[in-house]
């Protein structure tokens, strides 16, 4: 009884802020114990403050409806983007590179949000104007109203194929919190080795610290801890590096961090061998990620001696891992753009991957075990006269030593030797054939 206030009004207060209130009664001389605890948060903002950069319209959209997200407060912010979109505009340049097409802010409920296209009229004199590009991968990141961090989703499609220009795309997510990647180091060989998560500190030497002999990458910048000669300095996520162990047991690197955007564009340069990266977060076959640009690849290898060489019908690499770096010689001039595809596009080959890696099995030879020093050449033997059959050996020697051997399984079809090169720089001695040899 006796009350003079019932109320209280806290104004002038930030979009989407939690503010906690406890009370007490007074009558001027005395005060009562305070309250329990009451919470409330504000409105989350109306407009969009962090996914602003939006292309004007064009009159081509395409809609992406959120049936649910998981990991997303009330105010978090989405953004769709196109990481291969156009983003030039009233000309005719062909600019290609990411852009953020559509966005919105989370209500907690589903929603609609709309891209905006891109349009080419340069073919009747006209001019390009930005947006994504039809058959792009659509790529969903989401900002945090509270911490200020953008974060990668993993979707789930229930309309659609996550694919800009479809009819509609319908979506549910799961908000992408940090992920573990480990990294293995066989002792004794060159081991290939990429990055697929944002690190706090990306400096190679917080990485690896002096447990490296020696690392580099494809623009011949090298990391040798032991002459304090570092001109590496901080890992990227689009590269792969060649590295080698001062160990002599497996060295393994545990790290965390967000996981990267996949679907980031890797340039891959002719006349070199081009060092990439993995950047998704699951496995996947050679044959997706690489099949659509089978006319403008020579050769990719990995550290173990496996190759993918479309043009003769060899994939003994069937499978990229998360960690594992990739080396790649293009048989075009030009340079390429290369993006991993989304699971929703990868294709199966279940069968046929069963079939090949049947074949690596039974083809390993029998009678001589090879040192995998981690760099090798590929010796494809097209045609073969003579007496030989299923179960015969083949033998590369250099200098009198044996470097490469494979058992025979058809004379009907290509046969592939990996042939093994020496490394003996840094006291480290490992057989194999020399330049020249």
């Amino acid at each position: 009884e006796g009350l003079d206030a019932t109320e209280y009004v806290d104004d002038g207060l930030g979009y989407f802020e939690t503010h906690c209130y406890t009370v007490t009664a007074s009558d001027g001389v005395d005060e009562s114990d305070p309250s329990n605890e009451a919470c409330a948060t504000t409105d989350p903002a109306l407009n969009l403050s962090h996914f602003t950069d939006l292309p004007d319209n064009t009159g081509e959209s395409h809609l992406v409806y959120i049936e649910s997200a998981i990991g997303l407060e009330l105010g978090d912010e989405i953004g769709l983007f196109d990481s291969q979109g156009f983003i030039n505009s009233g000309d005719c340049s062909d600019t290609i590179g990411e852009i953020l097409v559509g966005a919105g802010i989370w209500e907690g409920t589903p929603q609609g949000i709309v891209g905006v296209g891109s349009i080419d009229y340069c073919d009747i004199g006209g001019f390009q104007f930005p947006g994504y590009a039809d058959g792009n991968p659509i790529v969903i990141r989401v900002w945090n109203a509270i911490d200020d961090m953008e974060r990668g989703v993993t979707a789930t499609y229930s309309s659609g194929q996550g694919i800009w220009g479809e009819t509609l795309t319908v979506v549910s997510f799961e908000v992408n919190y940090e992920v573990e990647l480990n990294l293995s180091l066989e002792p004794f060989m060159n081991n290939l080795i990429s990055f697929n998560v944002e690190l706090v500190d990306p400096s190679i030497q917080s990485v690896f610290g002096d447990n490296l002999l020696i690392a580099s990458n494809d623009h011949g910048e090298f990391y040798v801890p032991s002459l304090s000669y570092n001109s590496i300095e901080d890992v990227d996520i689009l590269e792969g590096y060649t590295s080698f162990t001062v160990l002599n047991e497996l060295l393994t690197v545990s790290l965390t961090g967000l996981p990267v955007d996949p679907y980031q564009t890797i340039t891959i340069h002719p006349f070199m061998n081009n060092l990439i990266s993995y950047l998704p977060q699951e496995s996947m076959l050679s044959v997706s990620a690489f099949g659509d640009y089978d006319n403008d690849i020579l050769i990719v290898s990995n550290d173990q001696g496996e190759f993918y060489i479309p043009s003769y019908g060899i994939f003994m690499l069937t499978t990229l891992f998360p960690g594992k770096g990739y080396r790649i010689f293009l048989s075009s001039d030009t340079s390429i753009d290369f993006v991993y595809p989304p699971p929703e596009l990868t294709r199966s080959f279940g069968q046929d991957i069963a079939d090949i890696e049947s074949y690596k099995y039974e083809s390993v030879s029998q009678r001589y075990d090879i040192q995998k020093t981690g760099l090798s050449t590929p010796i494809v033997i097209t045609s073969i006269n003579g007496d030989i059959e299923p179960g015969d050996e083949l033998v590369v020697y250099a200098h009198g030593a044996v470097i490469g051997a494979t058992r025979v399984i058809n004379t009907d079809s290509p046969i592939l030797i990996t042939a093994w090169a020496g490394f003996h720089d840094y006291d480290i001695d490992l057989p194999g054939y020399e330049p020249g040899d």
